[in-house]
């Protein structure tokens, strides 16, 4: 479409998580594939990171939510500001929504698609918070490249043939894995 060829191509950037289990996984096989082969480089960031950035500048603080299902989220609140990257107020975490808007207390805008799944919630909860509109509560191809170039440029460079997606959680066979194994001794 841009008449470019891969050899035009400084670097690569990806979300490495959290989200999707298996969409995590297929974007870090193919960044890593594409890497690997053409020996450019990798640059990754936070899925809820490039959420934030889709907002803008922004006075208000901005929550991201994806839908983590079993009633919870991933989210982290970040603080937006002119001509920088979304700063994080402190750290990432998996969330169990009902808990989680109940020590909420800050205005914020929610978006994400936790945040559109669970908007009736959130206002009931949070009469005070926004819920951004849906164009703004997905990954943008454009926000995750804007977010590289920063990264690229600050050298934060990930090792192709090694990195690896950020779970915050275990996957669901991972946790069946790890009961069946506490739970059976075989000899």
């Amino acid at each position: 479409i841009t008449g470019k060829t891969i050899e035009a191509t400084d670097f690569f950037a990806c979300t490495m998580g959290p989200g999707s289990f298996t969409g995590s996984r297929i974007g870090a096989a193919t960044i890593k594939g594409l890497a690997i082969a053409t020996g450019k480089r990798v640059v990754g960031l936070s899925t809820l990171e490039a959420l934030a950035a889709n907002m803008g500048v922004y006075s208000a603080n901005v929550r991201p939510m994806l839908d983590a299902q079993k009633g919870q989220v991933y989210t982290a609140l970040y603080a937006i500001k002119a001509d920088a990257p979304p700063e994080i107020i402190g750290e990432e975490v998996l969330a169990d929504l009902g808990s989680l808007l109940a020590n909420l207390e800050e205005d914020t805008v929610f978006l994400g698609s936790g945040a559109l799944k669970y908007a009736d919630l959130i206002k009931k909860a949070l009469p005070g918070a926004s819920i951004a509109p849906p164009y703004c509560c997905y990954i943008r191809a454009g926000v995750v490249g804007t977010l590289g170039i920063g990264k690229f440029q600050n050298g934060e460079i990930l090792d192709a043939a090694t990195f690896t997606p950020r779970y915050l959680r275990l996957s669901d066979a991972e946790s069946k894995t790890k009961k069946f194994n506490k739970s059976y001794l075989c000899i």
